[in-house]
Order: C-alpha cells, then structure tokens, then sequence
C-alpha cells in the first residue's frame, strides 16, 4: 500500500480534499458547482458520484489543503465482506449526503445528493438520545 493518494487531480476540476483512497472536487458552472467524489479501492476498482450543488452566488468557501476529511459521519458499519457509511458535508443552502458501500473486495459503489436545509437545522442525535 502507498502513501500517497490513489486518484490524481483532474486539471478542470479543484481539489477540495484528497485522501489515501478518495478525493473530493468540484467545477465552478453557472448557478453553482459540479461536485465529484472518487473513491478507489487497493485492488484498483473505482468508484465516481458527481451532483450539481445549487450556490447562485458562489458561497461555497473550502479550506486550502484540506488534510483531513471534511464528511461528518452519520453512520458506518462493516463486517469482513462488507462495509457501508453515510455521511454529510456542510455547504451553503444545506448538505451534500453521500453513501459509500463495498460489498466485497471487488465491488464498491458510491451515491451522493443534495439535501436542501438552507438554515443547517438538520441536528445529529445520538442513538442514546432517540432512545
């Protein structure tokens, strides 16, 4: 295993972060962006989700080399042949949720949205608060 990130930076888009085996970019269009997540396993497989976050005004500010992951976890779970997580970012006018799952060691796969929350209302709890 390397050190360095598995997926290279892609000349039209700006990296926002890029880890061991994921990156997270995004490319400045009309209304807002195109955001690209990649994910690539050891064994070389590949895995891409790219959504079109609404920022009329280009609000969207990300930290200059990010060095940790900026998706807050919602959930994760995994066993020996199969892992899944939910988690969510913070950007303007709501939340980009992506879910990530590898269901063996050759396949992996990755959806991604946009949960419009323009006032960031939408609190985590903890399984011991929701009782």
């Amino acid at each position: 295993m390397t050190d360095k990130p598995v997926v290279k930076y892609r000349g039209m888009f700006h990296m926002i972060y890029c880890g061991l085996h994921e990156t997270l970019e995004r490319l400045k269009v009309p209304g807002g962006w195109l955001v690209l997540y990649t994910e690539q396993m050891d064994k070389g497989d590949i895995t891409d989700a790219m959504i079109f976050l609404p920022d009329p005004n280009y609000d969207w500010e990300v930290a200059e080399d990010e060095d940790s992951s900026p998706w807050e976890g919602i959930y994760g779970g995994d066993s020996d042949d199969y892992y899944e997580a939910l988690e969510r970012l913070k950007v303007p006018g709501g939340w980009l949720v992506l879910y990530t799952e590898n269901t063996d060691e050759d396949s992996l796969s990755a959806t991604m949205t946009f949960l419009p929350d323009p006032n960031h209302e939408w609190e985590l709890k903890s399984e011991a608060k929701e009782g």
